[in-house]
This record gives structure tokens, C-alpha cells and sequence, in this order.
């Protein structure tokens, strides 16, 4: 507080009082009175804004600019109190503020400067009622030694004043600017990448505390390669950094030479000399294989060696990363334990793993799902340490990946460092093993397991004291839970004592004979365990572990486990074109064998036909792999084909690799004589298992090209005027396979309005009002236009949308764009237009009317002598028929069937079509047999295609009368009616329309299956709807197998052999049921059927028709040996003969 002191205030009344009186005493001319002597106080208070944080002392802060946007910021707070000399607040008083900032540390050279002033109360520079005025200073960036003086002239023009000084300090003195980046990446598709990199700016005080409010500026020096979201930010209140995003796509930048993008920032702090320059480097795009795109592959954390404490299990992470620090996710990374420098019997839970594929900072700590992140488990039993390599292997060359100057960049190590399981305990539970690998060196698959204890004064456990053993390991199909493995014998032993020269196990030959040993013990089987199991040993609460390792060395099986992915797509895709088949090879027991062998991978001729190949060589469809623990890998890549990828699978010793070195010499182990001498004895070694398998499709690509089409004949009226037609797409991708099913298009028409479409199909689907069971086909979408039916031929083009790929030239296919060297473009938006396959428009018949008029005389006496025709035997009527559409448009083109019905004389009945055909014998006219048409298509030529071979001739032929339903002309010309039916089956007559199409719809499905199908069991409830007491039914392809199967089993029912059946009954073709079948009656004119064994008419009774005493006489002789009785109920064969009346209740009875 600053205080300026004067007389005292009594002084001053009592001379105005004395003055008062001498004037109204004193006749004297009056002077003039001198101005009073006041006094006030002037006091001032300071606060330096953030002296906290800059651990200023009183008056010091440091430089600022004022016109920073942060309204609410200042440096220097001050309030001045002024007092009267009562110590009363003097309102109204109006303070000035002056300041200068001193040069060369004299006060008395003061230099005006730009700062500036604030008041709190309303702007103005008066003291409120309380005689304080309040406000703020601020230095506009300067720095230096500021006089800051408050002063107030009275009434009386007296001054009264006080001066602060405060010292100002450049912001750069003391602050510095911490960057720091994260960056990541966004996949459009497989070769376009995004990149998005957070910049983060801290601004840090000389004691290294984050400063809050600090204005950053961020600039992107290099022009026209990206973005930044802002280029001015703060640090927040708690002096969190200030932070901008960068975005750029490297791909879509024009004009780059190079494969890299380099990119220069700035940032700085507002209005300050304080800059950092920040540089990054982005790849162009990146690659269909993952790996070409590795900058970085190490292990994560980077060091020379990692701890492992003993029977744990320890993740060991390796990271892939890009040029940019980001992590590159589906790379695929292989383990494996160096076996020559090893010196434990550590394992590893699997040897090969792809990286993972969420994003993430790179520079974050490793956590479950982090990008480019591929990890291992690693355990180990008997101590010891081990050197786990990773390493990635070029896609092509199957060699380990090398950058552009040959240096191997693919590949690293680290040494596991075991750290034995408690060394250094006081009480002591040990468990010690005979062997601690099984089978043994003498084929055993057990080992007896000790026990010994002693406590912290080193005194053994009490003599028959119980000690439990149990046998465990991990599941690996149910995240690693504990189970029981193997057996113990016994699970709960004794602590017994003996001398170490009466035990025979050698892991007492290092005790002298006459050494006391106390121990329990226990006989491990390993029964159908393998791998790793952990023996535990329990006493007193104190537990030991140690670890059995239990080899599975001979192979017994071997399957392919489902890849993912399962399906991947054709050359030219941005969706995989490859994927790892991994085989899985198992002992009797199903655990997998630990010993390597040899897996050879075979692709089936009709695989390889479609282009697909192994491990990236085209020309490699026979290959082998080595198996480690059990699992064998092959990478399978796609062609140009859509398939079903079948494989045959082989396993053979690993022995047989010393006399095969390369997979030219595959033939060694092959089952087919490629040696071509007629004979497969000669192969060399057969495999120990083998398996076939389907386990992976390869899909169609993305559509390259496509047609739209639609036919005028399928134009429909839909009424209001408006008419609608199919519309079709057919989309190809760039082998011409057609697209996969459920692939979208989206239709337009262009003009819009002249009509409407409907605007989205996907491929297979159904076409409009057609068959959902048979009128779909692959790579076809389906959709409706609608046009108003005056129209006719104006139907707008129609355009169709879809996403697909193809060259950068436009033209060119995959290959042909690869030897170009051109780019494929992949998910690019496809156009099809119907203008490119233009379809005239014809008449068609949407409610069209045909009428028939003749042209001559239509009756004639064949009597007559005045038949206008010579030739009396011939009568000739001309006719006109006419077809007009709806509109009234004749329509041209159309095929007119003129068929005669009615006439006394039976003339032939003929159509009269309009037809291509080749006049082989010259007589000018169409012959039976003459048709032509398309040899790929099948149907009948069109006009158009006849009158483009001049060898051929349109005209008009004559065809005779198709079947009729009711009359049968034989080759004579005799018609009959058809009383026959084909022995029942044709009772609604021949060619009826209902019976051809359903047989035509049932053709185009299937007509035979050998199985059950639904169709089936829908007829079976229909019969049994009407024959209710049915409780099976079998359906068979005739009468005579239906007899056949009854008698069978009524045969195998009973047990018994006789069939009861009636003289003149016909049951089919089975000779023991012609036996007097009235067969030989009504086809030969004899009563029995020619060539019936008599051993077979032995196991026949035939009795009289309607007869029932000789019936009662069969069974009364016959009863214990007779199966079944059949009958025809009406005797057909024999004339339709009606039983008795009684007949068949008797019989039933």
C-alpha cells in the first residue's frame, strides 16, 4: 500500500473561522485568500496475471500482446484507493494513469510506449462511491522496466500522485515449445490410403510446468498437399496442448514423381519468436499386399532380451509400421524358436499370426487390438533360455522381405531370459521328475514323479503325511481353462523314508547309499494327453509345479481347418485374392503331433483350370510345406475363374526330404503314373494320411463392362393407359464371369420424365412376374420401366449404375493393363447404357384382336361339275387373317396358326408358319426337316438373320397337326380314339396343356434325384387326403415295382412264402404274378403267361375269380405258409369283370 501524507485537516477550519471573523471586524479592503492545504491518501494495489506459473516475484510478468483475442487476459491488475484525510472515500475523483518504459536502467529517461489501459467500472477513469477505481495495463508485447504513475489533481489543482514500477520479461525467455505427432490411416480400399496426423503443441515454463491460454499458430509451409482442420489454437485452462489435424490423401495429389509425399509445418506461438518446423513424409499409397508397405518391423518393446519366469506364459508383440509410424495391420508375421542356439524346452503357442488392424497412435502402449500388432505366447518347463525370431517373407518371393537397397527390413530377434521358479525359498516343496519328455528314450509313456519337503528350519515332512498330486493343462478351444490330463497313481501319496542306495530311480545316484531320503511319489500316464502338462504337488498349503512334455510323434489324421477369409475374389479385386490354408496334423487321439512332417498341398485339375495357384507362383499347383507342432501352411491364390478351390492333402515322413529337394521332385510321392509305364507300384513312399477338401471359393470380381436389354414382346398393359416392361442388366467382370449375386445397380432414365424405372436391383434376383424357383440367373439384375402406352417406340435411354474397376485407359483388360503398365482402378462407378445395345421396336401383341375373312367362295358340292378347281379332288378356300395391336397398329412379323376342324372328309390338318430354311433338294418349297436355327442359342433364326445368308430362304411351310388330346392318326392315315391311356395313366388324353407345362416347369428342376424330395411328400398328403387309412406310402416308378415291394414285404413281415392270387388278375411284370394272369389271354389268345419258372408257380396259389369256398380251401391247406392275398378288385384283364357282390367283404373278412 502507498500512502501521501499532509497537514492536518483541524488546521484548516480553524484559519477559515479566524478568517470569517477578522473580515467582518475589519474594515480594510479585502485580498484574496490562498488555496487550503488538503490532504488525501492515495493507495494502490497489483496483481501479476500467472505469477504462479512463472514463479515471478511482486511487479514482474511477462510480455503479452494486446491485441491477443483473449478478452478476459491481462498482465497487470490494479486498484486505486483514494482517501480524504478523515480516511473517507473520495468519490468522483478522476485518476490518470501514465507509464513509460526506462532506458539504460534511468529513471529519469522515460520513453512513452503503445501500451494500454482498461478501467473495470463502466470505462470511465473515476473513482466509484467506495473512492476506488479499478482496471487492467497491458505492455502490447513490449518488455523492459515500466514506471506506471496514478495520479489525481483536486479542486484546488493540487497533485497528488504515487508511481509502481513493473518490470516486464520477453515471453521467450523463459517458455519453450513442445510438438509432438500421432498418425493414422484410413483404407478406401487396398491401395488408396488416407492419412490423418494430429499435432499437438504443449508450451512449457523453465521449470517444465504447461502453461495455460497460449495462443498457437500452426501453418502448412508446403502448398497443395492437404489440409489442416485450423491454424489457430490454445492451450487450455490446465495447459493442455493445443492441438490441429492434418488430412491428406497422397493418392489424389497430381503431378508426384516420387513414391513419398514430404510435407513441412511451422508452429509457433502467437506474436512470438518461439517456432518449431515439423517435417513428415507420407507414402503415395499403399500396396495389395501389406507387406511391400513395411518401413519398421521390430519387436515391441524394442529391446535385445525379455524375461520369462519359469511354467508362466509370457506374450511376446512384434510391430509392422509403415513410413509414417502407422502401423500396417494384415501382415503376415511367422514365429520361430532358434533351434541350434536353444538350450530350454520353451514352445510357442502358434508360428504364424497376422497383425492386427484397429488403429492406434504407433507410439501408444501395446494393447489388445492395436494396429500392426501380431503377438506370440511363449512357456517353458525346465529353464534355460531361447531365441524367438519374427520374421516376414516377401508375398512373391517367399524370401524375407528386403527393402529397395536389398537390406533385409522383414526380420528381427529377441532373447527370452528365463528366470528360474524360486530359488531361494526357506520351507521348500520340490517336485522332481524320471523324465520329463515323453515317451521316453525306451517308447514309455510314463514317469514316476517325487516329492520333497522341508520346512524353514530344514526339517523333513511327518512320516505318512499325505501329499496331493494333480495333472492339468490349458484348453485351448475354451480360452485356456485348466483341465485334467492324463492320470496319477495315486493322486493323494505317502511321505515315506528308505536309504538312497535301496532306490533304483537314478535321480538318487548323486546321494551317498547310506543317505536317509523322505519323499512321496506318483506314476504320471500321459493316456491320450499331449503337449504340455503341469503336475502339481500340494502339502500344507505350499505348492511345486513341474512340467511333462508329452510328444505326439506319429501322425494318424490330418484336416484343413476353415480359412478366413473363406471366399476371396479373382485377379483384379480390391478384395483378397489370397488366403493361408492351414492343415492340422494329429495322432489317434486327436492331439496334434509334435515331430515335423512333410504336407503336401495338391489342387484338383478343375481348380487348376480356373487359374488358381500356390504361394504366389502361377505356375505352382503341387507344392509341400513342413509341419511344426502339427500345423502345416500354404498361401492358395485366386485366378481368373470363379471356383470351388478342392485340394488333396498328403502327409509324409519328414525322412522323405532327403531325397526331395525341390517340388519339381513331388513326383516321388505322387499317386498318378507320371512316368507314363502303365503303373502306380513304382511310387516311392506312400503318404501316412491323406484328406480331400473344398475349404475355400473364389468369387467373381467387380463388374468391368455390361448390357442392358429388354424385348417389346414382354411389354405388358398395365391399364391407365400405361404399359410395362422387364428391363435386364447382364454385368461382367473383367474375365467375363459373371459379377456375384446381390451386387447393386441403380437404374436412371435420361430424359427423366418421358417415363419411369424402377431405380434399384441386385443381380439374381427374380425376374418380374417370372418363376422365383427358375427365372433367375447370375450376374442378371432385373427391373420394370413404365411408359405411357402411346409411346410405343419412345422409350428413353436407360442408364445403369454400379461400382466396379477397370484400366486407366478405359480399354484395356487386367492383363492387358498390367503390360501396359497402367493403373487398375478399383471401386469406380460403372456406366451402362441401353444406346449401346439399341432394340428396334416391333408391334407386339398387348391386347391385340385377330380376325379371319374369307376371300373366295367357302362352300362347294363335291358333286358339283362347276367347282371352279380342274381338279375335282381339290377345293381351295382363300382366307386373310389380320392381327392389329391395341392401338390399331397391324402388327408385321408375327406367325398365324390356320388349323381346320370339322370336315366330312378328314382332310390333314396343317399350320401355316413363317419360317427360315435351307431348300436342299431345289423344289422350291419348305421339306420336314429343312428348319435352321442358332447354333448357340437353338431357337429358329429371325428374318433379319435368314436374309443375311443368301444360301437360305424365309417363306411359308406347311406342318402337319400336332398330337391331338382325343384322336391318334397311325401311319396310314386311320384315326382312332384312345380307349388305352397307356394302361391308365393318360386318362385326361395326350399333350394336354396343364400336363406339359407342369412337366416342363418339373424338366427344367430336375427329373430324377435317387432321394426323398419335396415334391414327394407333397403328393403323399394329397393321397393321403383321399385314402385316409394310409399310414405309409412309398413312391416307385410303376405298377409292377409297387407289387413287387408289397410282396416283399408282406413276405419279410410274416416269414412266410405263399401268395394267394385269382386266375385272369393282372399285378404287373413279376413272374410269380403272371402265373395265370390273363396276360397270355388278352395279348397272346393263351391262358398262361410263357417263360414263368415252375419253381416260381410253386410259391403261387392261383385261385378262381369270385371264389370264395376255393379261398377257405387255400388257407385251410396252405394257412401257416401263405404271405399275402392279392387282387384286382374289378378283373381288368380279363374283361372288366365285376366281383360278387359279397365277394370282397368275404375276402377282407
Amino acid at each position: 500500500m502507498k500512502s501521501i501524507n499532509y497537514s492536518n485537516y483541524k488546521v484548516l477550519l480553524i484559519s477559515i473561522f479566524l478568517l470569517i471573523f477578522s473580515l467582518s471586524c475589519d474594515n480594510s479592503e479585502p485580498v484574496s485568500a490562498e488555496n487550503p492545504n488538503l490532504t488525501y491518501t492515495i493507495s494502490v494495489q497489483t496483481e501479476v496475471r500467472n505469477c504462479h506459473l512463472l514463479n515471478c516475484v511482486e511487479n514482474t510478468t511477462y510480455a503479452y500482446d494486446v491485441e491477443n483475442p483473449l478478452a478476459t487476459d491481462y498482465h497487470l491488475y490494479f486498484q486505486v484507493e483514494i482517501l480524504d484525510s478523515d480516511d473517507e472515500p473520495v468519490e468522483g475523483a478522476e485518476i490518470n494513469v501514465q507509464e513509460c518504459i526506462l532506458t539504460g536502467g534511468d529513471s529519469s529517461n522515460c520513453e512513452s510506449t503503445t501500451s494500454s489501459f482498461a478501467y473495470f467500472d463502466g470505462g470511465t477513469s473515476t473513482t466509484n462511491s467506495e473512492g476506488i477505481l479499478e482496471g487492467y495495463w497491458k505492455d502490447n508485447g513490449e518488455s523492459g522496466v515500466f514506471n506506471i504513475t496514478f495520479s489525481y489533481t483536486d479542486q484546488y489543482e493540487t497533485i497528488n500522485q504515487t508511481t509502481e514500477q513493473v518490470t516486464v520479461n520477453s515471453l521467450s525467455d523463459f517458455i519453450n515449445l513442445s510438438v509432438t505427432t500421432s498418425t493414422s490411416e484410413v483404407f478406401s480400399d487396398n491401395t488408396n490410403v488416407t492419412y490423418q496426423t494430429t499435432i499437438s503443441a504443449r508450451v512449457l515454463n523453465e521449470y517444465n510446468s504447461s502453461m495455460p491460454n497460449i495462443p498457437i499458430l500452426f501453418n502448412l509451409l508446403t502448398d497443395g498437399v492437404g489440409s489442416l482442420d485450423n491454424s489457430l489454437a490454445y492451450t487450455s485452462d490446465t495447459g493442455e496442448p493445443a492441438s490441429a489435424v492434418y488430412t491428406i490423401e497422397p493418392a489424389s495429389i497430381p503431378g508426384l514423381s516420387s513414391n513419398n509425399v514430404d510435407v513441412v509445418f511451422s508452429i509457433s506461438v502467437f506474436n512470438e519468436d518461439i517456432a518449431e518446423t515439423l517435417e513428415a513424409t507420407y507414402p503415395v499409397s499403399g500396396g495389395q499386399e501389406p507387406e511391400y508397405d513395411i518401413a519398421e518391423f521390430y519387436f515391441y518393446p524394442n529391446y535385445e532380451s525379455i524375461p520369462h519366469d519359469q511354467y508362466d506364459n509370457t506374450e511376446i508383440s512384434v510391430i509392422a509400421k509403415n513410413q509414417a509410424g502407422v502401423g500396417i495391420s494384415n501382415v503376415l508375421v511367422r514365429f520361430a524358436l532358434d533351434a541350434e542356439q536353444r538350450g530350454s524346452n520353451g514352445e510357442i503357442s502358434h508360428e504364424f499370426e497376422y497383425t492386427c488392424c484397429e488403429n492406434s497412435d504407433s507410439d501408444s502402449t501395446i494393447v489388445e487390438g492395436q494396429n500392426g500388432v501380431a503377438s506370440v505366447t511363449y512357456t517353458n518347463i525346465q529353464g534355460g533360455n531361447d531365441i524367438l525370431t519374427a520374421y516376414v517373407l516377401d508375398p512373391f518371393t517367399s524370401e524375407i522381405l528386403t527393402d529397395s537397397e536389398g537390406n533385409q527390413i522383414g526380420t528381427d530377434n529377441i532373447t527370452i531370459v528365463n528366470n528360474e521358479a524360486c530359488p531361494n525359498c526357506d520351507e521348500d516343496l520340490r517336485l522332481v521328475a524320471s523324465n520329463y519328455l515323453l515317451p521316453d528314450s525306451n517308447g514309455l509313456e510314463s514317469t514316476d514323479v517325487y516329492a520333497f519337503y522341508t520346512d524353514s528350519l530344514g526339517n523333513p515332512p511327518a512320516l505318512n503325511s499325505f501329499m496331493a498330486f494333480s495333472a492339468i493343462q490349458t484348453d485351448p478351444d475354451n480360452d485356456g481353462e485348466w483341465l485334467e490330463a492324463g492320470s496319477l497313481n495315486p493322486e493323494n501319496g505317502l511321505f515315506v523314508s528308505a536309504q538312497a542306495g535301496e532306490l533304483d530311480d537314478p535321480i538318487f545316484n548323486s546321494f551317498p547309499d547310506d543317505t536317509t531320503i523322505v519323499y512321496a511319489k506318483t506314476t504320471f500316464n500321459a493316456e491320450t494327453a499331449s503337449g504340455l502338462v503341469k503336475v502339481v504337488g500340494l502339502y500344507e498349503g505350499l505348492t511345486d509345479t513341474l512340467g511333462v512334455q508329452i510328444s505326439s510323434s506319429y501322425a494318424h489324421s490330418v484336416s484343413i481347418t476353415p480359412p478366413f477369409p473363406s471366399v476371396i475374389s479373382v485377379q483384379g479385386s480390391p478384395t483378397d485374392e489370397s488366403t493361408v490354408l492351414e492343415a492340422v496334423i494329429t495322432d489317434a487321439f486327436g492331439n496334434n503331433v509334435t515331430e515335423p512332417y512333410i504336407t503336401r498341398w495338391k489342387l484338383t485339375n478343375e481348380t487348376v483350370l480356373g487359374g488358381v495357384h500356390l504361394d504366389g507362383n502361377e505356375n505352382l499347383s503341387d507344392a509341400y510345406s513342413i509341419s511344426t507342432l502339427g500345423v502345416s501352411n500354404i498361401t492358395v491364390n485366386s485366378g481368373q475363374v470363379p471356383a470351388s478351390v478342392a485340394m488333396n492333402l498328403e502327409v509324409h515322413p519328414y525322412s522323405v526330404l532327403e531325397t526331395i529337394e525341390n517340388a519339381d521332385e513331388l513326383d516321388a510321392l505322387d499317386v498318378d503314373d507320371l512316368d507314363g509305364d502303365g503303373s502306380t507300384s513304382d511310387r516311392l513312399y506312400e503318404p501316412i494320411c491323406s484328406a480331400y477338401s473344398v475349404p475355400l471359393t473364389v468369387a467373381s470380381g467387380p463388374a468391368t463392362s455390361g448390357i442392358i436389354g429388354y424385348s417389346f414382346l414382354e411389354a405388358e398393359n398395365i391399364g391407365g393407359g400405361l404399359t410395362e416392361m422387364p428391363v435386364s442388366i447382364m454385368l461382367w467382370d473383367t474375365w467375363a464371369n459373371p459379377v456375384v449375386d446381390s451386387t447393386s445397380v441403380y437404374f436412371t432414365l435420361n430424359p427423366e420424365n418421358l417415363a419411369e424405372i424402377g431405380a434399384e436391383a441386385k443381380t439374381n434376383n427374380v425376374k418380374p412376374g417370372g418363376d422365383p424357383d427358375s427365372d433367375h440367373w447370375p450376374g442378371v439384375a432385373w427391373t420394370t420401366i413404365t411408359y405411357n402406352s402411346a409411346q410405343l417406340h419412345e422409350v428413353p435411354e436407360i442408364l445403369g449404375y454400379t461400382t466396379g474397376s477397370f484400366c486407366a485407359d478405359s480399354l484395356s483388360s487386367y492383363e492387358e493393363c498390367a503390360e501396359l503398365e497402367l493403373e487398375w482402378l478399383t471401386s469406380q462407378q460403372i456406366v451402362v447404357s441401353s444406346f449401346a445395345n439399341p432394340v428396334d421396336y416391333e408391334n407386339v401383341c398387348v391386347d391385340c384382336s385377330l380376325s379371319l375373312l374369307p376371300l373366295s367362295d367357302t362352300q362347294v358340292d363335291w358333286a358339283c361339275p362347276a367347282n371352279p378347281n380342274p381338279n375335282n379332288d381339290i377345293f381351295e378356300v382363300i382366307l386373310r387373317a389380320q392381327l392389329l395391336d391395341f392401338y390399331g397398329v397391324p402388327v408385321q412379323g408375327s406367325n398365324v396358326e390356320l388349323i381346320y376342324t370339322g370336315s366330312q372328309g378328314a382332310p390333314t390338318v396343317e399350320a401355316i408358319l413363317n419360317l427360315c430354311y435351307f431348300d436342299i433338294n431345289g423344289n422350291g418349297e419348305y421339306d420336314d426337316g429343312e428348319e435352321q436355327v442358332d447354333s448357340e442359342t437353338g431357337e429358329p433364326l429371325t428374318q433379319e438373320q435368314c436374309d443375311a445368308t443368301t444360301v437360305l430362304t424365309w417363306g411359308q411351310a406347311f406342318i402337319l397337326e400336332p398330337p391331338s388330346n382325343q384322336v391318334l392318326t397311325d401311319e396310314d392315315g386311320n384315326k382312332y380314339l384312345d380307349f388305352v391311356g397307356s394302361w391308365g395313366p393318360m386318362v385326361l388324353g395326350h399333350s394336354n396343356k396343364n400336363i406339359v407345362s407342369a412337366i416342363k416347369s418339373q424338366a427344367s428342376k430336375g427329373i430324377s434325384f435317387g432321394a426323398p424330395t419335396k415334391n414327394e411328400l407333397e403328393i403323399a398328403k394329397i393321397i393321403k387326403s383321399y385314402l385316409p387309412s394310409i399310414e405309409k406310402l412309398r413312391m416307385v416308378n410303376s405298377g409292377t415295382e409297387a407289387t413287387m415291394s408289397c410282396i416283399r414285404l408282406a413276405r419279410g413281415t410274416t416269414n412266410k412264402k405263399k401268395i394267394i392270387k385269382f386266375i385272369g388278375c393282372y399285378h404287373g411284370h413279376v413272374d410269380s404274378l403272371l402265373v395265370k394272369a390273363g396276360s397270355g389271354l388278352a395279348t397272346l389268345g393263351v391262358p398262361d403267361s410263357p417263360g414263368i419258372p415252375e419253381e416260381l408257380s410253386k410259391l403261387t396259389i392261383s385261385l378262381p375269380y369270385n371264389d370264395i369256398s376255393a379261398l377257405d380251401k387255400a388257407f385251410k391247406e396252405n394257412g401257416d405258409d401263405i404271405a399275402a392275398v392279392i387282387i384286382e378288385p374289378i378283373a381288368g384283364n380279363m374283361g372288366f369283370i365285376e366281383p360278387d357282390i359279397n365277394f370282397l367283404k368275404e375276402l377282407r373278412n
